[in-house]
Formats: C-alpha cells, sequence, structure tokens
C-alpha cells in the first residue's frame, strides 16, 4: 500500500521529469538542497508548505494530486501577508529580512 509520502514523492519526480530537470537543477530553482529534493521523491520527509508554493510555481500547477492537479490550479493565500505567490528560491515575492 502506497502511503501519502510516497504519492507524493512520486508526483514530484513526475513533475521534475515532466520539466527535464535533474534533482540538482530542481532543487536550485526551488531553493533547497539536492539531498532534501531526494528525501522527497523517496518519500522520507514531506516538503513545506513554503517548498510546496515554489514547485506550485515552477509546475504552474498546484502540487497534491499525483498529477499535480488541473493546470492553472490555486493555491490558498499564505498566513504570512502574502497573496502566497513565491518566487523560486520558495522566499515570498514581498520577502523582506
Amino acid at each position: 500500500m502506497e502511503t501519502n509520502k510516497q504519492t507524493l514523492g512520486g508526483s514530484i519526480i513526475a513533475l521534475r521529469q515532466r520539466l527535464n530537470m535533474t534533482q540538482e537543477e530542481f532543487a536550485h530553482a526551488i531553493g533547497v538542497t539536492v539531498s532534501t529534493v531526494n528525501r522527497w521523491e523517496n518519500g522520507h520527509v514531506e516538503p513545506s508548505r513554503l517548498a510546496r508554493k515554489a514547485m506550485e510555481g515552477l509546475a504552474g500547477q498546484t502540487l497534491g494530486a499525483p498529477d499535480f492537479g488541473p493546470i492553472g490550479g490555486s493555491s490558498p493565500g499564505g498566513v504570512d501577508g502574502t497573496d502566497g505567490e513565491v518566487t523560486l528560491s520558495g522566499r515570498p515575492k514581498n520577502f523582506s529580512h
């Protein structure tokens, strides 16, 4: 039986392959380490909310369904005062240090 983490890992693999990216390229594009992408893909851990939003921005889709949902899917705005949009580094667009 597949767990949610394994299903999500398969979705991440499918997205990365559809984008024709290596784990290294994918990790760089969303601002995480290669080992983090590997752990997601192998179902060891799940991506954080911010990482999911970064992947959704990269994919142009909502992360969650095995096929990442319909193109143009939306995700709710964050509670951090942004509209939920993130840069490829995973930071909210209006993020400041």
